[in-house]
């Protein structure tokens, strides 16, 4: 699994839905995020790399139980895949939107 770094996410717009997605997420007891757990997607969607991806993959976004991973491979990226900016970033969006549904 090696990906290659993308550019730092500078983007306004997109900065902004990353803030607001991580502020609507929840952990597993339906909490805010913690810090490190921001921190760690923030990273991932920021780097796109290998590296930030398994550090990040594992924290619940959504309660009662939706890990990252499984938020960006129910929108389509392979299981084994680093997903990519867009994809990350989709896996949020839908997991949160299923959490409010």
């Amino acid at each position: 699994m090696t990906t290659t770094p993308v550019a730092p996410l500078t983007d306004p717009a997109t900065l902004l839905a990353l803030t607001d997605m991580l502020d609507e997420a929840t952990d597993v007891a339906g909490d805010r995020l913690s810090a490190d757990a921001r921190a760690r997607i923030f990273a991932a969607v920021d780097t796109g790399t290998a590296e930030h991806w398994k550090a990040a993959r594992s924290a619940v976004v959504a309660a009662p139980m939706t890990t990252l991973w499984q938020a960006v491979v129910a929108v389509g990226c392979p299981e084994t895949a680093v997903p990519t900016r867009a994809q990350i970033l989709l896996g949020l969006e839908h997991a949160i939107a299923e959490a409010y549904a």
